[in-house]
């Protein structure tokens, strides 16, 4: 089976590839002497356009497809492998307190409730609706993963091999 040139492959070989193909590393290539994939490929890697041509970067990377309207630009690389969540990533919800009127009998907190003190000993009078801002901000910024499942191949471009033909 022959392949086309700039076709990419996976291979499971860790630390060789076949002859006539290039990882895909993100290497640049000089124009002059790979003018055939740079006329299939052309920048959309990187490169300069004139003397060098970048091939795609693979490298700790999901490729996924830019047709049938998807929002994904062809060489356009994008994500991130984690991500710090604020308050706009969160579900709105609530923390509710749990409270009982009987008389509190120890100073453990049963069943996550808190209890009525057995005599005012904070405040003297009418108990009051704690305000909203009495509740504290928890959490850190301290960045989750965001990383799908993976298995680690090796991604390899044709250097040599039929040009396709183009519609």
């Amino acid at each position: 089976m022959e392949n086309y040139l700039g076709e990419i492959r996976i291979f499971t070989l860790a630390q060789a590839i076949p002859n006539g193909w290039a990882l895909c590393d993100g290497t640049l290539l000089p124009i002059q002497q790979n003018a055939a994939l740079f006329s299939l490929i052309g920048v959309q890697f990187g490169g300069n356009g004139v003397t060098t041509f970048a091939l795609p970067d693979l490298r700790g990377r999901v490729p996924l497809s830019t047709r049938l309207n998807t929002p994904y630009i062809q060489g356009a690389a994008g994500g991130s492998a984690s991500t710090t969540l604020n308050l706009t990533n969160l579900p709105a919800h609530n923390h509710q307190l749990q409270g009982s009127s009987a008389a509190a009998t120890s100073l453990v907190a049963t069943n996550n409730y808190l209890a009525a003190a057995a005599d005012n000993e904070y405040a003297a009078g009418t108990p009051v609706t704690m305000a909203p801002a009495m509740v504290s901000v928890t959490g850190g910024s301290t960045p989750v993963s965001n990383v799908q499942p993976y298995l680690g191949l090796t991604f390899a471009i044709a250097m040599v091999g039929i040009y396709p033909s183009r519609p």
